[in-house]
C-alpha cells in the first residue's frame, strides 16, 4: 500500500532511518519514540503538498493502551500506559515534534467478519481525541491497492 501512495506524484512518503547496517521496517509505526519524533522533524521540512510519515509517535502509548485493555487472562494494570504516555507528553513539550494533522488509519472490509479485521469502529484516538476529532482518516480496502486508493482519494 505505501509502494502505491509513494508513486502518487504529489505524495511523499517519509520513512524512519534505518540504523547503520540495520534492517528496513516494514511497518515503521512502531520505530520507537525518538525514531519517529526525528522523522516527523524530517517531514516538516519537505515542500510537498502531501507528506504520509510511516512513523508515530504515539504507537507506544497506543499499544501500551490497547494491552491494559486486553482480556487475555492476564492482569494488566495502567503502569506500562501511564509510562508511555509521559514518555511521549514530555517529549511533545520539550517540541521535539509535533502531532501530525491527520492520522490515517488502514482498516479491512468488514464484511467478511474476521474477528481480527481492524474495522473503523474499533479506533479510538484516546486523549486525542478532544482536540482533534476531524483529523482521523480511515482507507479501508481489503487488498492494499484498494487502501492506497481509499488514501489517495
Amino acid at each position: 500500500m505505501l509502494a502505491a501512495v509513494g508513486r502518487s506524484l504529489n505524495v511523499v512518503l517519509v520513512r524512519p532511518e534505518s540504523p547503520p547496517g540495520g534492517p528496513k521496517v516494514a511497518g515503521d509505526s512502531g520505530a520507537g519514540l525518538e525514531a519517529a519524533a526525528s522523522t516527523l522533524r524530517r517531514a516538516a521540512g519537505i515542500s510537498a503538498s502531501y507528506v504520509v510519515v510511516t512513523a508515530d509517535p504515539l504507537h507506544g502509548v497506543a499499544e501500551a493502551w490497547q494491552a491494559m485493555w486486553a482480556i487475555t487472562g492476564e492482569a494488566h494494570g495502567s503502569d506500562e500506559f501511564e509510562l508511555r504516555a509521559a514518555e511521549a507528553l514530555a517529549s511533545w513539550r520539550a517540541k521535539q515534534f509535533e502531532l501530525p494533522d491527520y492520522y490515517l488509519v488502514l482498516a479491512n472490509d468488514s464484511a467478511s467478519g474476521g474477528a481480527d479485521e481492524a474495522r473503523p469502529a474499533d479506533f479510538y484516538l484516546g486523549p486525542l481525541r478532544a482536540v482533534r476529532p476531524n483529523r482521523v482518516s480511515v482507507a479501508a480496502g481489503a487488498s492494499p491497492e484498494a487502501q492506497a486508493d481509499a488514501l489517495l482519494s
